[in-house]
């Protein structure tokens, strides 16, 4: 297994236990009996790490993820509403507490950072987008409690497209709202088109390399792939726990070969498909550390490496995507 940038996390005055674990992969589902090609890729558990509790580097109901560029992790620690920023180093820095204020937070879901390193977080509480510098600093905020085009309901998932432009999914709402990176509404995505609702709850959004645009429905239990302008292509998915189907399915990431990695919430497990949408593996559990509990919140960085908070188990897991060799 390679060195990890949690090594060294240090917590107060005390080094928390490494929680590692050994590199045994995931469980693997067979492929389809139509299928004879082997998965291109796999997922193999790295560590996991966190615990329940207040102080840095501990978490209650952990949600949102995001990487910068210098690949700084970013939580949002939702039930201890604040962001947790971890370097590669290992170092914490807690932003924000409770509150309505300025630089304030109640149940932050969503974390995001854009090119110039401003923080972009999505409180679910307070129904608003906040904005900070690099160092944490409030910048400006956008969004309120409501129903009009430019208010929230219930906001689940923020998503910071390469270009700068921002996709809210709204639950309650039940419509994915786009936006500048300066709080200018520029779509409303709702209706199908025949004109009926087009979601049921929309939990997740994702803007993928290809340019697509992923929707996860919580109780639709599927995933809706939309072109860049917003014109639905595809819906895959049911409930169900087999390969293919999802339960509550939370958030999701595409990688750039076209693969899909989905966090099910009500499955209590990860799924990886491939561009094909078949699904070749089923992440269910950390080695020797128990399985995962409703996890919530997906980002992976351009070296492979992928995390995902196991909201109900108060950790984060790293995660390894790996190359399956062909014989």
């Amino acid at each position: 297994m390679t060195d990890s940038r949690f090594d060294f996390l240090e917590i107060g005055d005390a080094r928390p236990p490494r929680r590692s674990v050994t590199s045994a992969p995931a469980t693997v589902l067979a492929p389809p009996e139509d299928s004879v090609e082997a998965p291109p890729l796999r997922l193999r558990v790295a560590e996991a790490f966190g615990v329940g509790g207040t102080h840095s580097g501990e978490f209650a109901s952990p949600r949102g993820l995001c990487l910068d560029r210098e690949q700084n992790l970013f939580i949002a620690d939702s039930y201890n509403h604040r962001i947790q920023r971890i370097s590669p180093q290992g170092d914490v820095a807690p932003l924000g507490r409770r509150g309505r204020g300025s630089g304030e937070f109640l149940n932050p879901i969503g974390v995001a950072v854009d090119a110039e390193n401003r923080i972009y977080v999505l409180e679910n509480g307070n129904c608003r987008i906040q904005v900070l510098s690099p160092e944490g600093e409030p910048l400006g905020c956008f969004g309120k409690h409501g129903t009009g085009p430019t208010q929230f309901q219930s906001p689940t998932s923020l998503c910071l497209a390469p270009d700068g432009t921002l996709f809210v999914a709204d639950s309650q709402s039940r419509r994915i709202t786009v936006w500048t990176r300066y709080g200018e509404l520029v779509s409303v995505l709702a209706e199908s088109s025949t004109g009926g609702a087009l979601f049921r709850s929309p939990q997740a959004v994702h803007v993928g390399p290809s340019g697509w645009v992923y929707v996860a429905d919580r109780f639709l239990h599927c995933v809706m792939a939309f072109s860049p302008s917003l014109q639905l292509q595809q819906t895959f998915g049911s409930i169900g726990i087999g390969r293919g189907q999802f339960a509550e399915p939370q958030d999701l990431f595409e990688l750039p070969d076209g693969h899909l990695l989905i966090a099910e919430a009500g499955n209590h497990r990860l799924q990886l498909l491939d561009p094909k949408r078949r699904s070749v593996q089923l992440v269910e559990a950390v080695p020797d550390q128990g399985n995962l509990k409703s996890p919530s919140g997906l980002t992976m960085s351009p070296d492979g490496g992928a995390y995902v908070s196991d909201t109900g188990n108060h950790r984060i897991v790293r995660l390894e995507l790996e190359r399956v060799s062909e014989e």
